[in-house]
């Protein structure tokens, strides 16, 4: 079994997500058996694995322990008519129809509850309150029907305990806290079925423990969020087989403070021989990868690719509107989204039609209402748009006829490869890593020195200005995408699969 090591599968995927679930359906449909596996708790979870179409191809670790993996959604309990008719609470439900706040018999308040949809059929979570109005325990319910978890609250309405319940009821998790310090548990308890408990000083330890629990023999993993998972791994047994995909770029920085490589890779750094494999989109990346310390080798495959039965073979782009600009990021400072605004309200003066549609999320700092206030400030809120998230773009890409990106840097920006499956060409800033392996300088785009406003401005402006420039662009994206089909990425993916089997058939023996 592949398993590929994530921190959930949010309702915003981001290109780290795209590039798991992608590979996930790549290995799927080439006969590799493959899970996602994740760490982080939400008793929601489930249904975004449904909205994804993995739910059955997805074990969390909290799920593991509930003994609740690919467990189906129960049949509602009418916990409403329960709490009037058994219990005689006085139901009120609040204006928006999703929350009930329940009194007993004195009409005091006692609890406060929330239902996943207005119909009030399936719980979400219970508070509990005092008699001087404060939240004392917080009952969450998993979303398939059943009580996943408990917290406890003390003064201030701080966690000391938060337990979690298998499906059957018991309680089989614990972590306690110290009141000062939400963010770490001081202790945490793991109640194993045999009646047997084990003791874990850090979240790191409960992970390695996962990791060893549902390792079989022949297993490997694919770590796609080092940052949570490069301590534990660091702590399993090392017969265990793992490679570490770099998503971003990890060369030294100034905050590395001397480290072979920057956040979120400098415990890697520290671990290198650990891991059998390190994995970049990029061939230069992979070139600063080949450490001569490094006992295990890097490999170059595309974090994407397009399906090969999506490939073009002849360009139709009649339908273009080179003036309406795309935009795909998070809106963090690293993006530099402000200069790709600046860019069109200056654009404007000379192309009455041209238009910026930025999507994305993130908000990090207050970057993005920093860029409201830039739009606002330019008096651009007419042809300048922050579209914030979407889970699908195909038709934002399609009918668009440029995209920008201007970040300072990316691990191979996943959304170069989107826009050119759409026949969309891009102009960017010249950065490690990733547009200068897609972009081809005047044949599909142009890649500009970072940072560089005045030449991104001449670029730009001469592409919306020389039909001839514009339909070369249109008709040149067919050369990207062949270069990035399934097929070819699947075939990057087996010399690894191979190397990794090799190395731990190898390993096997000597241990």
């Amino acid at each position: 079994m592949y398993y590929f090591a994530c921190l959930n599968v949010p309702e915003h995927i981001t290109g780290v997500d795209r590039a798991y679930l992608s590979r996930l359906n790549l290995f799927k449909s080439n006969n590799i058996p493959a899970k996602i596996i994740t760490i982080e708790y939400n008793h929601m979870a489930y249904d975004t694995l449904v909205k994804y179409g993995v739910e059955y191809d997805t074990i969390n670790m909290y799920d593991y322990f509930q003994n609740a993996v690919n467990l189906k959604p129960s049949k509602p309990f009418n916990i409403q008519r329960y709490w009037e008719e058994s219990l005689n609470y006085k139901l009120e439900v609040v204006s928006h129809q999703l929350d009930i706040i329940i009194k007993n018999q004195d009409n005091q308040f006692i609890q406060y509850a929330r239902f996943t949809s207005t119909e009030r059929k399936k719980l979400d979570f219970v508070n509990h309150i005092s008699d001087n109005g404060t939240i004392v325990k917080h009952e969450q319910y998993d979303h398939r029907g059943f009580l996943s978890s408990v917290q406890y609250y003390g003064p201030h309405e701080k966690c000391y305990l938060h337990q979690f319940y298998n499906v059957q009821g018991d309680i089989i998790l614990e972590k306690y806290y110290q009141i000062e310090n939400q963010h770490l548990p001081i202790m945490i308890l793991l109640h194993k079925s045999n009646g047997s408990t084990v003791r874990f000083k850090n979240e790191d330890e409960l992970i390695s423990y996962f990791i060893e629990s549902i390792y079989s023999a022949g297993d490997i993993f694919i770590i796609d969020r080092p940052y949570e998972y490069i301590k534990p791994f660091a702590n399993t047994h090392p017969y265990i087989t793992a490679a570490v995909f770099m998503h971003t770029t990890h060369l030294a920085d100034e905050y590395s403070e001397g480290r072979m490589f920057k956040w979120p890779f400098n415990f890697l750094g520290d671990h290198l021989n650990r891991f059998k494999a390190l994995i970049c989109s990029t061939e230069a990346q992979c070139n600063d990868l080949s450490y001569d310390q490094f006992t295990g080798q890097a490999f170059n495959i595309p974090v994407g690719f397009i399906e090969d039965n999506q490939l073009m073979t002849t360009n139709q782009f009649n339908h273009k509107n080179k003036f309406k600009i795309i935009s795909v990021a998070r809106y963090i400072s690293s993006k530099q989204l402000d200069h790709q605004i600046r860019l069109v309200h200056r654009l404007k003066k000379e192309f009455p039609l041209v238009s910026l549609d930025i999507y994305g999320f993130g908000g990090l700092g207050g970057v993005e209402e920093e860029l409201k206030q830039l739009i606002n400030d330019l008096n651009a809120n007419d042809y300048i748009h922050l579209k914030g998230y979407s889970n699908n773009l195909n038709s934002a890409y399609q009918n668009s006829g440029l995209f920008l990106l201007t970040s300072k840097e990316e691990g191979f920006a996943l959304v170069l490869l989107e826009s050119y499956r759409h026949n969309t060409p891009v102009i960017s800033y010249d950065i490690k890593y990733g547009p200068n392996e897609i972009i081809k300088d005047n044949v599909n785009g142009n890649l500009v020195p970072l940072n560089d406003e005045e030449q991104l401005y001449k670029v730009v402006h001469n592409f919306l200005s020389d039909d001839s420039v514009s339909n070369r662009y249109y008709e040149n994206c067919i050369l990207t995408q062949k270069k990035y089909s399934a097929s070819q990425n699947f075939d990057h993916w087996m010399k690894l699969i191979q190397y990794l089997e090799h190395k731990e058939k190898h390993d096997d023996i000597n241990n």
